[in-house]
């Protein structure tokens, strides 16, 4: 039962930002750091801030994506090696899903900036402060969006919320061999696909 986790530790690398959260008897401490793209330095600082790492908790809950490739590959390979070290059982989560917790009863269309003109998305019915997916706009990448009746919302993730969504039940559970939510290859692997036109001499 997910009642018997009683010390989570949340974290969350898939965007711009790193968003650390511990749960511990009730209580929840949260810290993000806002600087674009300080991933690999921010982590461990911010979660050496909340906890003490020679601990374990009862279990790692983590954002799989979507989101930037080089961002998702740092929570990534901390969660692996706190799995290998420590044998703390891992959760992964929708990073589209995470950002609508809290959010007024409605319909809404989750949305990250994915580049080159197009966007994360996917579709979402919150009830009770909890998204549950919809069906209506399956996760993916899009030029544009435009569904009636529903409120496009973009915002600050935020680890913490995946606390309410592993008590209802969402999150699946990783072994070492997991892999994020990419969606797209990074640019590095099409590049080497496709390589340049060699130059003229």
């Amino acid at each position: 039962m997910r009642g018997d986790f009683n010390t989570l530790l949340a974290i969350d690398t898939s965007y711009l930002w790193v968003s650390v959260s511990y749960f511990f008897d009730g209580k929840v401490i949260s810290r993000t750091f806002l600087k674009e793209f300080k991933h690999l330095e921010s982590l461990n600082l911010l979660i050496s801030s909340l906890f003490d790492l020679s601990r374990s908790p009862s279990a790692l809950l983590l954002n799989l994506g979507p989101g930037f490739f080089t961002s998702l590959r740092v929570s990534a390979s901390f969660a692996k090696a706190l799995y290998l070290s420590k044998k703390v059982p891992m959760f992964g989560f929708n990073t589209l899903q995470s950002m609508l917790v809290g959010l007024d009863d409605g319909k809404y269309i989750a949305y990250l900036d994915a580049r080159k003109g197009e966007v994360y998305a996917q579709s979402f019915e919150v009830k009770n402060g909890i998204p549950y997916p919809d069906g209506k706009l399956k996760l993916g990448i899009y030029k544009e969006i435009n569904i009636e009746g529903y409120k496009p919302y973009t915002g600050l993730i935020r680890a913490s919320s995946l606390f309410a969504l592993f008590f209802k039940g969402f999150g699946e559970e990783l072994n070492e061999n997991f892999t994020p939510i990419y969606l797209r290859p990074p640019d590095a692997i099409v590049n080497l696909a496709t390589p340049l036109a060699p130059s003229k001499l």
